[in-house]
């Protein structure tokens, strides 16, 4: 089975803030668009040779006017150029996966009958995948805790660990 997603910045970037960006390689193909990548690879975020280091990565052009267009039909929303970019990809490629750390890019996938995910979700897939054993796991969901940028709490945490462990 293939596995396609779609991704905004925040799993890149929180997923190398705890050196674990290498767990987007398990997705068979993982398309972002070019906004993306520049929001990515600003200074300080995530090094173009580390993006580049992923194999499976497409990197699409979405126009102002897509990203405009798909506003559009988003009233109310916030959202800022990459997650609609993002979003404007999962709906032209018929990818139903979008991969966001992003509250209300969540919101606005699940509105447009995506499947969103966050990093959180990522490495438990990769663990489900065999790609991480439950050390690194846990190594992982409390680096993004402690390191990353990313909100989350412990409580958080600690239920993704609860019940990936009642998972095996």
């Amino acid at each position: 089975m293939s596995l396609s997603a779609v991704s905004n910045a925040g799993p890149f970037i929180h997923l190398h803030q705890i050196g674990f960006l290498e767990l987007l390689a398990i997705f068979d193909c993982l398309v972002t668009s070019e906004q993306v990548v520049k929001e990515v690879t600003m200074p300080g975020r995530v090094p173009e040779n580390c993006i580049n280091t992923l194999a499976n990565l497409v990197i699409h052009p979405v126009t102002l006017m897509d990203i405009f267009d798909l506003r559009g039909q988003l009233v109310g929303f916030d959202l800022q150029e990459g997650e609609l970019s993002g979003l404007y990809l999962c709906r032209q490629l018929n990818i139903t996966l979008f991969l966001t750390d992003d509250l209300e890019a969540r919101r606005a996938a699940k509105f447009l009958g995506m499947e969103p995910h966050g990093s959180v979700g990522i490495i438990a897939l990769a663990y489900h995948e065999g790609k991480l054993t439950m050390p690194q796991t846990k190594e992982a969901l409390y680096a993004l805790l402690n390191k990353s940028t990313l909100f989350l709490t412990p409580a958080i945490v600690e239920q993704a660990i609860q019940l990936l462990e009642q998972s095996t």
